[in-house]
């Protein structure tokens, strides 16, 4: 009889631990895919501000290399002008110089 009351006992105790065990298993599974997507967002949040600055650091120098672009340009505009200002100087010198008298 003792020997059937320890089995009895026993074969609860596993009983109830096993049905303890599977109750506190969808619980713990249910936090775990709650802090992996809590994660992955975070994850995903960080990966958009990287990206976002990255766009606005693009973004930024292709507005200096325009800026640049278009100061050069004004410059060789400047200078061929300064050139041609300077060959109708020089046309209206030679223009309104004596002519040299034909011998």
């Amino acid at each position: 009889m003792k020997r059937f009351m320890v089995w009895t006992i026993a074969l609860a105790f596993v009983f109830c631990t096993s049905g303890i065990v599977a109750a506190q298993t969808p619980a713990a599974t249910a936090e775990k895919a709650a802090v992996a997507e809590k994660k992955a967002d975070t994850k995903a949040d960080v990966a958009a501000t990287k990206a976002e600055k990255k766009a606005a650091v693009a973004e930024k120098k292709a507005a200096k290399k325009a800026d640049v672009a278009a100061k050069k340009a004004e410059k060789k505009a400047d200078v061929a002008a300064k050139k041609a200002e300077k060959k109708a100087d020089v046309a209206e010198k030679k223009a309104e110089a004596p002519a040299a008298p034909a011998k």
